[in-house]
């Protein structure tokens, strides 16, 4: 059996119990594992402002975070990908125009999340936002519908080719990304 060299995991469902705890176990077999020189790897569509809050004393040596937006690399961010601040203010204009004045989203970049619901989703930390006047980058913007033809025209308002679109697999929400032919290396 060739050698293990790198242990990734997802989060919710996965290495969280329902509570978004981790057992002692777990922690002292990724630990154990560590100290045998295997990489030990999140991969989580979370941002990682929202991921970290729960590792309780887990550092991952890799982190791969938005659904593959950023990845760091024992803290040292190695790639990431994000729309630009007119293509985020773009998207958001056109889920309003799409899906009405009430349309519910959210926005993840490397430092916060933001949404114009009031109300708490789920455990996420978000900022509140209106989203009136945003001006800041994005590595996911999330919508509230299961309409893929609506999400369809909201991602053509930059170019149906630049973003991939995706149901989130749990709630009744679309997550989009900049597509992979756009995201720069660094």
């Amino acid at each position: 059996m060739a050698e293990i060299s790198l242990i990734l995991s997802d989060l919710d469902g996965t290495l969280f119990h329902d509570d978004k705890t981790i057992s002692a176990y777990t922690k002292q077999v990724i630990a154990k594992a560590q100290r045998k020189d295997i990489l030990f790897g999140i991969s989580t569509s979370r941002a990682m402002v929202n991921a970290v809050k729960f590792l309780d004393g887990i550092s991952p040596d890799i982190f791969i975070t938005n659904g593959g937006g950023m990845v760091l690399h024992r803290g040292k961010k190695i790639y990431s990908c994000e729309f630009s601040v007119s293509e985020v203010r773009t998207l958001i204009e056109a889920t309003f125009a799409v899906l009405g004045n009430d349309a519910v989203l959210s926005v993840d970049n490397e430092v916060s999340l933001y949404s114009n619901s009031k109300d708490e989703l789920g455990d996420k930390f978000w900022t509140f936002n209106e989203f009136s006047d945003f001006s800041e980058t994005g590595m996911k913007i999330c919508i509230q519908t299961l309409d893929r033809e609506k999400v369809e025209k909201i991602a053509s308002a930059i170019g149906i080719e630049n973003v991939d679109y995706l149901p989130v697999s749990d709630i009744p929400w679309y997550k989009l990304s900049i597509r992979e032919r756009q995201r720069k290396k660094l």
